[in-house]
């Protein structure tokens, strides 16, 4: 039963026994139930559905599921359905389709001061009619001088090179929350891009070229590694772990020490990258002028490990900070980190 037969048959209940509408704040829509067009058998007139369910007016959070593994399965919303939705705060797809597109327009237009928060995965693309689609896609919010508060996306299929950050992160200034992929040439980008966003307090790195055996889980990249290693052993070309000579080298007994090794090494240099990133944000948090500086990171993520920057304890000497791992249940709390480890779930900690 589709979306529409749904509603319209609960509005026929709901009417009998005189019930109000329902008031949804959160509404989920997966594959079969996406908000679609829908016509009239007699007079072949767009059928208004959705309002007949809820109030959109109280709507604060939507999900739409809208990826199809085939392309003969590929729907597109029906932007009007969701037009009373002017109060909407989130909004999180799959695929960034024209559909999309129009609905952003829509309702950065209608709401520009309360939508705040764009969610998207990214998917890649088991088809090429879409791809194609999606590639002239190069900003996923039609409006530049709209304020995003809030961007997580995880893939970088839909933008080559760096036009994720260039074209439309970095037109942000007021960014509080921002959960991406990067590879060594994105990080860099990003780090310049710092100072105009005074906000941002959580940077969750999704995805990245960083060697790991998990996926989804940023390691550390050969470029960032190789001054690290330069400093341990006078070494300057560095090998990733499964190639390492302490890994391929040594008897099958040893072999699980020397993985250990590699990852409570792999697990240093990662803390060793948010420390940088913290450093640098406070850095230039306290070089602002003025009384309001902003705020500088707070949380740092890589792949489904999370840092923070932890103040002082008793004893610490004053203004010496140190970088703490979040336990796997407050790194949960982040949602790109819960779609990481329902991805990898047997990944090492």
């Amino acid at each position: 039963m589709d979306l529409h037969m749904v509603i319209l048959e609960y509005s026929d209940r709901r009417m009998e026994r005189n019930i109000p509408l329902l008031k949804i704040e959160e509404l989920d829509l997966g594959t079969g139930f996406l908000p679609t067009d829908v016509r009239e058998l007699y007079t072949d007139k767009h059928l208004d559905y959705l309002p007949q369910l809820t109030d959109l007016r109280h709507l604060t959070s939507l999900q739409l599921r809208n990826r199809a593994y085939h392309e003969d399965e590929h729907v597109y919303v029906y932007v009007p359905l969701l037009h009373g939705a002017v109060n909407l705060k989130h909004i999180e797809v799959q695929v960034l389709s024209v559909d999309i597109k129009y609905l952003l327009e829509y309702l950065c237009n209608v709401s520009p001061g309360g939508l705040t928060s764009l969610a998207f995965v990214g998917l890649n693309y088991p088809y090429k009619t879409l791809l194609k689609e999606i590639a002239s896609i190069i900003s996923p919010a039609p409006l530049l001088g709209h304020s995003w508060w809030n961007l997580s996306f995880t893939e970088t299929s839909v933008m080559e090179g760096n036009h994720y950050l260039k074209d439309f992160v970095a037109h942000f200034p007021d960014l509080q929350y921002l959960a991406c992929p990067m590879n060594t040439a994105n990080f860099e980008l990003f780090k310049t891009y710092m100072p105009r966003w005074k906000r941002l307090h959580t940077l969750i790195i999704t995805k990245g070229n960083f060697p790991d055996h998990v996926p989804t889980t940023v390691n550390v990249s050969a470029q960032l590694d190789a001054r690290d290693k330069a400093k341990e052993v006078g070494e300057t070309k560095w090998q990733p772990f499964s190639a390492h000579p302490e890994i391929s080298r040594v008897s099958e007994d040893g072999r699980e020490q020397a993985k250990d090794r590699a990852r409570e090494r792999g697990e240093k240099i990662r803390k060793g990258i948010a420390e940088d990133l913290f450093k640098l944000s406070r850095s230039i948090w306290l070089s602002r002028p003025g009384r309001y500086k902003g705020e500088p990171l707070k949380y740092v993520g890589l792949g489904y490990r999370v840092y923070r920057w932890v103040l002082p304890g008793p004893g610490e000497a004053d203004g010496e900070r140190r970088v703490e791992q979040l336990s796997l249940d407050e790194a949960r709390t982040f949602k790109e980190v819960e779609r990481a480890l329902q991805i990898s779930p047997n990944g090492s900690w």
